[in-house]
């Protein structure tokens, strides 16, 4: 995880970089444990055109899930 971080950093490639940044964010969501301390009220919108996107009980998402027309 730290070496795509690293390359992530320094990469200027911006697809490349998002790609990178993509795999950190799966990677931590998938892997490693999480507690979610506190979660304030909040309020959302969807548009027609968003799919995939979903809040789950303890108010996280999963945006690679998530495509627009």
């Amino acid at each position: 995880m730290t070496k795509i971080a690293k390359e992530a950093i320094v990469e200027k490639d911006f697809f490349k970089c998002a790609k990178l940044y993509y795999d950190l964010q799966r990677f931590v969501m998938d892997e490693t444990p999480q507690l979610v301390l506190f979660h304030p009220c909040s309020q959302w919108a969807e548009r027609d055109n968003v799919h995939g996107f979903e809040i789950s009980q303890t108010c996280m998402y999963r945006l690679w899930d998530v495509w627009k027309e």
